[in-house]
């Protein structure tokens, strides 16, 4: 009689385990807009402040246990010039790479986690870049897959915003900038 119990017990709480995180995952989840400061968008609202605007998008493919991705929240997307550049130039998305949260785009509905394997994202964090229309931005680097700190993701976002992808090399653009430094001094 114990033994069915316990075992009645044991399975009763497993049930109820997986019914609780199945409920969790359908969760819409709030973007983490206290640890950055910045306001993110979902991903179909900003394709939609981003053609309103003319705006670059710039979205952060991110899951909920990479600690890599914690980390680009509390040390690049809340630095000071990191926000300031993004709130001015770009329309900052985040997509959470394991979620079932529910986009609208058009007439066609699709989970976040599709749409991060429809881009083709198989790792976290990775940062892509999106012209106003939705189209990728053609740049070699795009996207930046993995951690970027804040002084070098500034400089990616100082080169993207300006365009200057179609006229010079990234590795030229950060040489440039180096020898204007040595100039100023």
């Amino acid at each position: 009689m114990r033994k069915k119990l316990s075992f009645t017990a044991i399975f009763c709480f497993i049930v109820f385990f997986l019914f609780l995180q199945s409920v969790w995952a359908q969760a819409p989840r709030r973007v983490p807009e206290k640890k950055t400061g910045l306001l993110w968008y979902r991903y179909d609202q900003g394709l939609k402040k981003a053609e309103e605007e003319n705006k670059n998008i710039m979205i952060n493919f991110y899951s909920q246990w990479c600690g890599f991705c914690k980390k680009m929240d509390k040390y690049t997307f809340a630095d000071d010039e990191v926000k300031k550049i993004l709130e001015e130039n770009f329309i900052p998305v985040k997509v959470d790479g394991g979620s079932k949260a529910q986009l609208t785009l058009g007439k066609e509905k699709i989970t976040e986690k599709e749409l991060t394997l429809k881009y083709g994202m198989t790792a976290f964090p990775t940062t892509l870049f999106l012209k106003p229309t939705g189209e990728k931005i053609p740049w070699v680097y795009n996207p930046v897959r993995g951690y970027i700190g804040a002084d070098i993701f500034s400089e990616v976002l100082n080169y993207l915003k300006d365009d200057l992808y179609n006229k010079i090399s990234f590795k030229d653009y950060l040489t440039k900038k180096e020898q204007d430094k040595k100039e100023k001094k």
